[in-house]
């Protein structure tokens, strides 16, 4: 069975961090083993300001011991990260060849800002592990910020296609949330070479979602499909879950209701 390595926040109420990226891997088969980066009673958004503990020392603890062990994982995840010191531990052990494929979702920003306690060093340490991973999978705000401009530019298509080509030299990338009218678009790109992924526009917007399309992006990964498939595979498992969400009148701010759908 293959093995992936997951570090993202747990989140207790939200269906957000991990969670999710550890029911699509496990519906696909995969054993998800999960080190968190930070604990949080509920997601950042609609529930006030969450129980937090930084779980910085366990999480370099943890890949110390798995070294220790001689682990070695088939692929590796990493999405919210609580201190540069967490990015700086996962670059050496996947810089090791430990991690195996490497996904790096650089959850830095969004709508034109970086994300409160996002300070100068680790927004650094993360934009050296985008640069290390395999795959690299930024909205709109963090391709900007990983394509060194403003977090608060509007770059148009042009800029945005641009972007995503500048990424994926030597590698895949996908920027999520370039949407158009009805349509929600990912710029899928690998080695310099764009392609749009479209699907019809959901009405409805859940946190974590992302964290799912991640999830269900390295699902489809390991099965060894091309990157636009990936890509779309994502897109859907994430659309099956809003859809059904909405159909259950699900609030929110708990996320989408994606046990439903996997």
């Amino acid at each position: 069975m293959k093995r992936v390595l997951v570090i993202n926040s747990l989140v207790g109420i939200g269906r957000a961090g991990m969670y999710p990226q550890i029911a699509a891997l496990s519906r696909a088969g995969v054993q998800a083993c999960p080190v968190p980066s930070v604990v949080l009673s509920t997601h950042t958004g609609g529930f006030g300001a969450p129980a937090r503990t930084d779980m910085t020392g366990e999480l370099c603890a943890s890949l110390e011991h798995f070294r220790m062990l001689d682990l070695r994982f088939d692929m590796t995840i990493s999405g919210y990260l609580a201190s540069a010191e967490q990015a700086e531990a996962i670059e050496r052990f996947v810089s090791e060849g430990r991690g195996g494929t490497y996904i790096c979702d650089p959850v830095l920003a969004d709508g034109g800002k970086l994300y409160r306690g996002m300070e100068p060093p680790l927004v650094e340490a993360v934009k050296r592990l985008s640069a290390l991973a395999d795959a690299v999978t930024p909205n709109v705000t963090e391709a900007l910020i990983l394509a060194g401009r403003g977090p608060d530019k509007t770059p148009d298509a042009v800029e945005l296609r641009d972007a995503a080509a500048a990424l994926s030299r030597g590698r895949a990338a996908v920027i999520t949330g370039a949407d158009e009218g009805d349509e929600v678009c990912c710029l899928a790109a690998e080695d310099g070479t764009v392609s749009e992924v479209r699907r019809t526009r959901e009405p409805g917007s859940f946190p974590g979602t992302g964290d799912l399309f991640c999830g269900a992006l390295a699902a489809a990964m390991l099965e060894g499909e091309p990157w636009t498939s990936c890509v779309g595979r994502a897109m859907d498992a994430a659309a099956r879950a809003v859809r059904a969400s909405l159909a259950a009148g699900a609030e929110a701010r708990f996320g989408t209701e994606f046990e439903k759908t996997l």
